[in-house]
């Protein structure tokens, strides 16, 4: 094998290697073998003919091309669209390189003859065939229909030819010859240049300008446009050496865009939206999906400097959109800044190698003048991706040249390499007819030349080209190093945003605590499946399709444990190292009983049997640990509710909360009927009693007002302490509270959970949405202190949020992050436990014995006597928030809080009933069995009762 030719090939093979060690369901062996064979044996003849042509400039030029070949094929194959039409598509591209090569020796040999009739005639063909494919490729490309900025191209073979790509790079090439070519060279089109500064301005500035117009206007895209004008920028400062026409022609372009802009936005207008807001524009939540630029954006960030390693990123969460426009996003999460860096590094070697090929041919050459053209149209193109996936510059369609799965990119790149390697000969001691400078020469610039024209400097292109990369290497600093800290914090700050990769079934199980399968693949079929249980828990769902991956709950935000067994947040902590650890499936452990979950299934639908056309919802956690037990629910109610959902006076725990304890045996409740309300209403008590009643032997009077749940006595009693404290106990155990900014983000904080935007809270997969305590009431009125204490009106809360109040008061005040998973684990051994939750204070543990005893009481002679169980004494809160538009005809819907045994509590259960229109729950008389259905399985199932 020829020296060099063993380093793409080896670094293809290495790759390939690594991407299959960490995830080898990504690559398919045939095609992966196939490709690196082919990709060495292509290397291996493109070496022997850079040997054969002499120029030592070749070899590495060769060698850089491979090199970015094989990152572009590994990349590919990582998202899934390496395949070996891909291979036919480079090997077509590699030919078309290899016959612009021939006709670059031909034009070199062409430009270096005398004056006389054979070079004109020789030029003379080139400008028909220049200016045919010009006209033609203009022709396709106002022919062929654009969909949303991307051009619909013609189908040749293996490639996708978009008109446009090939237009630019004949456009270039006749712009070139237009003002380089002799002056002795018939035209076709045109006389010859004319010295007056009026037609220089037309030739050098405001045709460019209106011909990017043109294609901008066709695609109504910017991207293409400007690609294409700055190659043309880069033709006219090589030609003149003056940058004023550089600048005249890009006021032209822009005052000449601006107006195309005025008259029709099109896909830009969306292009330039995403760009001000990459990220969710307009409010975001467990509902809304981040848009490709922001999760571009995310992909950097988490890769950082090293990368999360070949297949350990999480790019399936790019978008369709990974394999073209935001393949370097890609890069950046699997190889980190410093892939992104080299890659870059690589290209910028490319780009000098074109620029010193280009110096081959005469300083006056029209040829030299196409490929500088071409060489920055080329770094626009590379740089254009970088500056839009990290926010600089609206995403434009643009792909990454050899990255990118685009045919006709490739074939226009090696097109590119190709001409220009055609000016390549060996070392001016081996040639004696038409000698190599190794240092630009600059002829006496011909008689017909503009008045006035400056010798060209060669640095002048390149510089721009240089200005380009620099711009894009800091833009990736930024996004990956700078940026990439505060945007994590921001948008992903649990590290939740997960997809699942190359939508692959090869993944394991949801179980329950005790082993029972929640989800698993089923293999049975022709097809495999993902099945799940019908009457469990909540876990997501989980539908590969062939663009993208849908997944939901556990099944997406812990994919990477169920794909590869990985830690949560371990493709964050740092680099794996080329052969770090493997993805394997792993199984996901929940916290869910079975049987606690199948009585809360039961208990739901005995209720909505006895209720016909009520809804609910039933949870039940563990309040020693935050594990949530089971959850039961219709339409999301248990914890992302569509509708706010009051929860009248189970609330009242929270009121009792938020008393001073050095007052709790203090508070002198007088026995009322009804209470006078600001706005002229009056509040009343169920059923139009007196209470609280004469206290009772021994009860102090607070708890005598929970066990009949008081209403007068608590509106008292809130307006004795104020909104503002009754605010401050409510945050301190989950709720959202006016002043705190923003609301969902403290109340998740208190809850220990990561927040899904502003109003969600991410309960290990699952949106839980924010309780929260308003100002007004849904009518626009002012919330009164009264309705407040209650839980009326100005207060919503979800089923799970109010188990976590009674968790608090079960566990003497202390309340601890709810969890739905324990543990991941492969073949018995566990890969990661849950750490152990630390409790905090949330309840004074005087209020909260003082709210127990409350709720044992009402379960002994109050409110909750059919809460009540044979074989443990419980202890229960009910609820009946009035609900409904029409105050003459309000709905009563039904809540229990409850948890068992009262005095070492295991269980803590909260029931809510939504009822029909225009029905009655009143008294939780249907809210009371399911709470006690509920805890008698529940109190079996944990083994602490043996007679319920």
């Amino acid at each position: 094998m020829l020296p060099g030719a063993a380093g793409p090939g080896v670094l293809l093979s290495g790759l390939v290697f690594a991407l299959w060690w960490h995830r080898p369901a990504m690559v398919d062996p045939v095609p992966a073998v196939v490709t690196v064979g082919v990709h060495t044996a292509t290397t291996v003849f493109l070496l022997r003919g850079a040997r054969r042509v002499g120029d030592p400039a070749l070899v590495p030029l060769v060698i850089t091309i491979q090199v970015l070949a094989a990152i572009g094929f590994v990349l590919r194959m990582r998202v899934g669209v390496e395949t070996l039409g891909s291979l036919a598509a480079y090997l077509t591209a590699v030919g078309a390189g290899a016959a612009l090569f021939s006709l670059g020796r031909s034009l070199a040999a062409a430009d270096r003859l005398p004056e006389g009739p054979a070079r004109n005639r020789r030029i003379q063909r080139t400008n028909v065939v220049l200016l045919a494919l010009t006209v033609g490729s203009c022709a396709l490309a106002l022919a062929s229909p654009v969909d949303r900025g991307a051009q619909i191209g013609l189908s040749l073979g293996p490639l996708h030819i978009q008109p446009t790509e090939v237009f630019r790079f004949c456009l270039l090439g006749w712009i070139a010859f237009r003002l380089r070519a002799p002056s002795d060279v018939p035209r076709l089109w045109g006389a010859h240049r004319s010295s007056r500064a009026v037609w220089m301005l037309a030739e050098y500035a405001l045709v460019p300008a209106v011909l990017a117009t043109l294609i901008f206007v066709k695609l109504s895209d910017l991207g293409p446009a400007v690609v294409l004008f700055i190659g043309i920028v880069g033709v006219v400062v090589h030609v003149t050496s003056r940058w004023r026409y550089a600048a005249m022609a890009t006021v032209g372009f822009l005052l000449l865009a601006v107006l195309a802009m005025i008259v029709h936005l099109g896909v830009l207008g969306e292009r330039l939206a995403l760009w001000k807001d990459p990220f969710y524009r307009g409010g975001h939540g467990a509902g809304a999906t981040l848009h490709q630029p922001g999760m571009a954006l995310l992909a950097y960030a988490r890769g950082g400097v090293l990368g999360a390693g070949p297949g350990l990123g999480r790019v399936d969460s790019i978008g369709l959109e990974r394999r073209n426009d935001f393949i370097l996003a890609v890069l950046g999460e699997e190889f980190g800044l410093i892939g992104t860096l080299l890659t870059g590094a690589l290209y910028v070697l490319l780009l000098v190698q074109l620029f010193r090929l280009a110096r081959r041919a005469g300083e006056e050459s029209w040829l030299r003048a196409w490929l500088v053209g071409l060489s920055v149209m080329l770094a626009a193109n590379i740089a254009w991706p970088a500056l839009a996936t990290t926010r600089v510059l609206p995403i434009s369609g643009i792909t990454t040249p050899l990255l990118s799965a685009g045919g006709t990119s490739m074939l226009v790149v090696l097109g590119i390499v190709g001409l220009a390697a055609g000016c390549a000969g060996p070392r001016p001691a081996a040639t004696a007819s038409f000698p190599v400078h190794t240092a630009p020469v600059v002829p006496a610039a011909p008689a017909a030349s503009p008045a006035g024209r400056r010798p060209s400097r060669s640095w002048r292109a390149p510089a721009l080209a240089g200005l380009l990369a620099a711009v894009a290497a800091l833009s990736l600093l930024h996004a990956q190093l700078l940026a990439a800290g505060p945007r994590l914090d921001r948008y992903d700050p649990g590290g939740g945003i997960v997809r699942t990769e190359r939508a692959t079934f090869d993944r394991g199980r949801i179980l329950t605590a005790d082993g029972q399968v929640l989800a698993a693949t089923d293999w049975s079929g022709q097809l495999p499946a993902r099945r799940r249980s019908s009457a469990g828990p909540p876990v997501g769902e989980f539908r590969p399709s062939s663009g993208s991956t849908s997944a939901s709950g556990l099944e997406y935000a812990w994919s990477m444990q169920l794909e590869c067994g990985s830690p949560p947040g371990e493709d964050r902590s740092g680099p794996h190292g080329a052969l770090g650890r493997r993805c394997r499936p792993a199984d996901l452990r929940t916290s869910y009983d079975t049987r606690i979950q199948e009585a809360a299934v039961r208990a739901l639908r005995e209720a909505r049997d006895a209720a016909p056309g009520a809804r609910g919802a039933v949870v039940a956690l563990d309040p020693r640990t935050g594990g949530v037990l089971a959850i039961a629910d219709d339409d999301d109610l248990a914890t992302s509710p569509g509708t706010p959902i009051q929860p009248g006076s189970v609330f009242k725990m929270v009121t009792t909360a938020a008393i001073d304890p050095a007052r709790l045996g203090g508070y002198h409740l007088v026995p009322h009927s009804d209470v006078p309300l600001p706005d002229g209403r009056s509040l009343r008590n169920f059923g139009h009693g007196t209470c609280p009643a004469t206290t009772l032997a021994g009860i102090p009077a607070l708890v005598d007002a929970l066990r009949e749940s008081c209403n007068t006595a608590f509106a008292l009693v809130g307006k004795d302490l104020g909104a503002e404290r009754i605010a401050h106990a409510a945050a301190a155990l989950g709720f959202g509270t006016p002043g705190s900014a923003p609301a969902g983000r403290s109340a998740c904080a208190a809850l220990g959970l990561a927040p899904r935007g502003d109003d969600f809270c991410d309960l290990d997969g699952l949106p839980l949405a924010v309780s929260s305590i308003g100002s007004r009431t849904a009518d626009g009125r002012p919330c009164l202190v009264e309705q407040l204490a209650l839980g009326q009106a100005c207060v919503s809360a979800t089923p799970l949020q109010m188990a976590l109040v009674g968790a608090a008061v079960a566990e003497g005040g202390e309340l601890r992050p709810p969890h739905t998973v324990a543990q991941v684990e492969r073949d018995g051994a566990v890969l990661w436990r849950a750490p152990a939750a630390r409790p905090r204070p949330a309840i004074p543990a005087e209020n909260a014995a003082v709210i127990r005893d409350g709720m044992v009481a009402a379960v002994q002679a109050g409110t909750a006597t059919r809460a009540a169980v044979p074989c443990a004494q419980v202890a229960a809160k009910t609820g009946t928030p009035e609900v409904g538009a029409d105050p003459a005809n309000l709905d009563n819907d039904a809540w229990t809080v409850a948890f068992a045994p009262a005095r070492d509590p295991v269980v803590v259960v909260a029931v809510y009933l939504k009822a029909p229109p225009g029905g009655d729950l009143t008294g939780g008389g249907n809210a009371a069995p399911p709470a006690a259905t509920v805890l008698r399985t529940a109190l079996v199932a944990l083994g602490t009762a043996d007679h319920c």
